[in-house]
C-alpha cells in the first residue's frame, strides 16, 4: 500500500484533541535556559524587594497569609484567563478546519481537500507523527498539524499501521523540494452573508450625541455608534466642571467660617493623574484599541458622578462605608465596560480587570498616605480657651509627672516596710502585679489575691502590690517590668533564700505573642513577657517560686519559668483566651474560680487548681464559648516547701 485516503468530518471535539496534543508537544520541546531562569528569579526578587520596601516605608507588616492569598489569586486569575482564551480559540464552523474533508497521503505528499479549498504539503515540510487516544496528528510545523481521527481510518488499518505507513512515505519523499501551496478553486457566487472573526461596527448613518451616550452608559445601557470625539476645549471644560464641583461640595460640607486653602489642588493633581492613567489603560488594553481622546472623555464625564457619590458615602456609618466604596469601584468598572463594548462591539474583560486592579491600588495608596484633596478648613482661633477635655488631659499629666519621678523610692519604701520574724523557719512573701490600668478588673483581682494569700500563707506583713489603676495613682507603686525587677531584688535581701517562698500573682490582658499588657494613664510603660520575668527572678536569687498568671494566652509563661523549684498556674493555654476581663467586672472568670472560690478552702495549690479548672470548664460550656483550658506546672521541690508555710 503506497496510498492512504481518509475521509473525515472534523468536529469541535477533534479540534480540542488537537489543542491538547499541541500543548503537550510544546512542553516536550521547551527548555528552561539559564537566561530564563535568571530573569524569572530576578523578577521574583524585585517583587519581593518592592513588597518589603513598601512595608518598611509604610510601617505596616505584611501578613504571610495575605501574600499567599494574593499569589493564589494571581495564579487563579491567570488560569481562568488561559481557560477562557482556550475556549475562545475555536475554528469557524464553515472555515478550513471543521467539516467534511478528504486527506490523501501518497509518495508525492499530503493533499487535503475541502469544499472550498485544496492544500498540498510536500514531504519536505513533514516533521513527525504522534499517536493520541483516538487521533493521529501529522505535524507540518511547530504548531500546525493535520488531524486524522482514528475512527475514519480504513477498517483494515490500525493507528500504528497508519503511522508506520506515513513515516515510510515521508522517508521516500524527502528528496523532493519543499513546497506548500493552496490551489485556488473555481470562483463561485458569494454567499448572501459571510461570518468574520473581526467585529464590524454598526453602520448607522447618525451618531448618538455625547451627553445622551453618557446618560445611557451611567445606567449601564449600551449605545449604538456613540459620539465620543470631543474637542480639546470640550475636554478642558469637563475637567474644569469636575474641579468646580469638587470645590463647591467641599464648601457645602465644611464648617462655617472655613478658610480656603489652595493646597487642595495637590490632591486634585493626584486624582487627575489617576483619571489620565485610567483612560490610558482603557485605550491601550481594549481590543481593538480605542483612541485616548475617547477614553479620556468617558473618564472625565464620570468624575462628577463619582464626586457626588463619594460625598454621599461620607455620611454612611464606618461599618458599611468600605463596602459602599467597593460597590462604587465596581460601578465605575461596569460603566467603563458598557462604554467600551459600545465602541468596540466586544467585551473588554482584560481592560476592565486591569482598571479594577489599578483603582484598588490607587485607593489603598491614597488612604495610607492620607491624600485628602480638601479646599476648606475650619478657621483657627488662637484666642480660644482649651476644651474641658484638653484641660483635664493637661491637669492629669501635671499630676502624673511627680508621681512617676518618685516610683523608685516608692518601691524601696514599700519593700522596706516588709517584716520577717526571725523565729520563722520558712515564710511566704507576696507580690501582686496589676498590669492594665484602664480597666479596674485587674486591680480588683490583685486586691482579692493579696487578701486570700495573706489568710492562706500568712503574708500580711510581707506583701507588696504593684498596681496600674486610672482611678488611683497614689496608693501603690506603678506596675512595670522595671518596678517588678527592683521589687524582687529588694525582697530577696529580706528573705531566707533557702527556705522562704515567693508567691507572685499577675493579672492583665495577654497577647498571642506571650506579653502581658502594661499601661497606666498614658504613661509609656513596657509590656511584660515570660523571658523578662524569668531574668528578673534569676537575678534576684529567689529560688522557691509560685507564679499565678491571669491573662489570655498565659500558658506561654510555663515553659520559660518551669523547674523543680517553681509552680506556674495560668488562666489559659498558650493558644487560648480567658474570659471576664472587662472594665464592668470585679473579677475575671479565673479570679472568681481560683481566688474567690477554690483557694480559701483547698488544702493545697494543686487541689485549688483542679477545682478551678473544673469550674471554669463547666461555666464556659454552659455559655457555649471556646474553652480557655487553664494550665499548670508543679515543681516537686516547691510543693514540699509550701507545706511549711501554708496555714
Amino acid at each position: 500500500m503506497n496510498t492512504l485516503e481518509i475521509r473525515s468530518t472534523l468536529t469541535l471535539a477533534d479540534w480540542q484533541a488537537y489543542q491538547a496534543a499541541w500543548a503537550l508537544r510544546l512542553q516536550a520541546r521547551s527548555r528552561l535556559s539559564r537566561r530564563n531562569i535568571v530573569v524569572t528569579l530576578g523578577v521574583a526578587l524585585a517583587m519581593a524587594i518592592a513588597l518589603v520596601g513598601a512595608s518598611v516605608y509604610l510601617g505596616q507588616s505584611v501578613p504571610f497569609l495575605a501574600v499567599v492569598i494574593g499569589a493564589a489569586a494571581a495564579v487563579l486569575g491567570v488560569m481562568i484567563n488561559m481557560r477562557r482564551m482556550r475556549a475562545a480559540a475555536q475554528p469557524d464552523e464553515s472555515g478550513v478546519v471543521l467539516g467534511p474533508s478528504r486527506l490523501t497521503i501518497d509518495p508525492s505528499g499530503l493533499l487535503l481537500e475541502k469544499s472550498h479549498s485544496t492544500i498540498r504539503h510536500d514531504w519536505a515540510v513533514y516533521q513527525e507523527i504522534t499517536i493520541a487516544p483516538g487521533h493521529l496528528f501529522i505535524w507540518v510545523d511547530r504548531v500546525a498539524a493535520l488531524i486524522v481521527p482514528v475512527r475514519d481510518l480504513p477498517e483494515s488499518v490500525s493507528a500504528h499501521q497508519a503511522a508506520d505507513l506515513i513515516r515510510e512515505l515521508a522517508e521516500a519523499g524527502r528528496s523532493q523540494p519543499a513546497q506548500t501551496q493552496i490551489e485556488p478553486q473555481p470562483e463561485t457566487e458569494p454567499e448572501a452573508a459571510t461570518s468574520s472573526s473581526v467585529p464590524v461596527m454598526p453602520s448607522s448613518s447618525t451618531q448618538v450625541p455625547f451627553l445622551r451616550s453618557i446618560g445611557r452608559f451611567l445606567t449601564l445601557r449600551p449605545v449604538t455608534n456613540p459620539d465620543l470625539d470631543l474637542s480639546d476645549r470640550a475636554l478642558l471644560a469637563l475637567a474644569a466642571l469636575s474641579i468646580a464641583l469638587w470645590i463647591l461640595i467641599d464648601l457645602l460640607v465644611a464648617l462655617p467660617d472655613s478658610t480656603f486653602y489652595a493646597y487642595g489642588f495637590v490632591g486634585v493633581g493626584w486624582y487627575g493623574s489617576i483619571a489620565m492613567l485610567l483612560a490610558a489603560i482603557w485605550a491601550r488594553l481594549s481590543d481593538p484599541p480605542v483612541s485616548l481622546r475617547a477614553t479620556l472623555a468617558l473618564t472625565l464625564a464620570f468624575i462628577p458622578i463619582a464626586i457626588v457619590l463619594a460625598m454621599l458615602l461620607g455620611y454612611l456609618p464606618s461599618a458599611v462605608s468600605l463596602g459602599a466604596s467597593i460597590i462604587l469601584a465596581f460601578y465605575a468598572v461596569a460603566y467603563g465596560h458598557t462604554a467600551l463594548k459600545s465602541v468596540t462591539a466586544r467585551h473588554q474583560a482584560g481592560a476592565m480587570f486591569a482598571s479594577l486592579l489599578f483603582l484598588s491600588l490607587a485607593a489603598w495608596f491614597a488612604q495610607t498616605q492620607y491624600v485628602e484633596p480638601g479646599f476648606w478648613y475650619p478657621a483657627e482661633d488662637e484666642s480660644a480657651e482649651l476644651t474641658d477635655e484638653a484641660q483635664d488631659y493637661l491637669a492629669r499629666w501635671q499630676q502624673i509627672e511627680p508621681v512617676l519621678f518618685g516610683q523608685a523610692q516608692f518601691v524601696d519604701e514599700s519593700v522596706a516596710a516588709m517584716e520577717r520574724p526571725t523565729d520563722l523557719r520558712a515564710a511566704a512573701f507576696f507580690v501582686g502585679f496589676a498590669g492594665m490600668g484602664e480597666e479596674r478588673v485587674f486591680a480588683g483581682e490583685i486586691e482579692l489575691a493579696n487578701k486570700v494569700i495573706d489568710e492562706k500563707f500568712g503574708t500580711a506583713t510581707r506583701s507588696l502590690r504593684l498596681v496600674n489603676d486610672r482611678r488611683d495613682l497614689d496608693s501603690h507603686p506603678f506596675a512595670s517590668p522595671t518596678a517588678l525587677r527592683r521589687a524582687l531584688t529588694g525582697i530577696a535581701e529580706r528573705m531566707n533564700l533557702e527556705e522562704d517562698v515567693l508567691i507572685l500573682s499577675l493579672s492583665s490582658h495577654g497577647s498571642a505573642g506571650g506579653e502581658l499588657s502594661v499601661s497606666n494613664s498614658g504613661v509609656p510603660l513596657n509590656n511584660l513577657d515570660a523571658e523578662t520575668l524569668a531574668d528578673a527572678l534569676d537575678e534576684s536569687g529567689i529560688r522557691w517560686r509560685v507564679i499565678i498568671v491571669s491573662a489570655c494566652y498565659s500558658g506561654t509563661f510555663i515553659e520559660p519559668l518551669r523547674n523543680d523549684d517553681t509552680i506556674v498556674i495560668t488562666a489559659a493555654a498558650a493558644d487560648r483566651t480567658s474570659f471576664g476581663c472587662s472594665d464592668d467586672r470585679d473579677l475575671t472568670y479565673f479570679g472568681e474560680a481560683f481566688y474567690r472560690d477554690a483557694l480559701p478552702s483547698a488544702p493545697d495549690l494543686r487541689t485549688a487548681f483542679q477545682r478551678t479548672r473544673d469550674a471554669i470548664a463547666q461555666r464556659e460550656q454552659a455559655e457555649q464559648i471556646e474553652a480557655s483550658n487553664p494550665q499548670a506546672f508543679f515543681g516537686v521541690g516547691v510543693e514540699r516547701k509550701l507545706r511549711g508555710v501554708m496555714r
